[in-house]
C-alpha cells in the first residue's frame, strides 16, 4: 500500500488509515507533524456503526502537542466508553505518523 504525505522543512502531513477491530472497514486519518510533535489531528473518514466518538475534537485534542517517547506516545490517551478499540487504532495512527515523519525525506 502506498502512503500519502506531504512534508516541507520541518513539517509532514499525513494520511493513515487503519481498521479499529478485525471485519471493520478503514478509518482514514490526516496528521499533521512539525519537529517530532502532532500539530493537528483529525478523523477524515469514519465508516463504522460504533466509536464514531473519536472523531469529536474533544478527543482528538489529546494528540495535539503529542510525541514519541520510545516507541510509545509521552503522553495517556484518555479512553471512550465503547469505543476502546476504535482509541487504540487512533493511539496506532499517531504513533505511526510521528514514526514515519522521522524517517521521511
Amino acid at each position: 500500500e502506498r502512503l500519502r504525505y506531504w512534508k516541507s522543512g520541518g513539517t509532514s502531513a499525513w494520511i493513515l488509515e487503519d481498521i479499529g477491530k478485525e471485519g471493520y472497514v478503514p478509518t482514514t486519518t490526516g496528521f499533521i507533524v512539525r519537529n517530532g510533535t502532532i500539530q493537528a489531528a483529525r478523523v477524515l473518514i469514519y465508516r463504522e456503526s460504533r466509536g464514531e466518538q473519536v472523531a469529536d475534537p474533544a478527543f482528538t485534542r489529546q494528540f495535539v502537542g503529542a510525541r514519541l517517547s520510545g516507541s510509545q506516545l509521552d503522553r495517556q490517551i484518555d479512553g471512550i466508553s465503547g469505543a476502546t478499540l476504535s482509541v487504540q487504532m487512533m493511539t496506532r495512527l499517531a504513533r505511526a505518523a510521528l514514526t514515519l515523519d522521522s524517517v521521511a525525506n
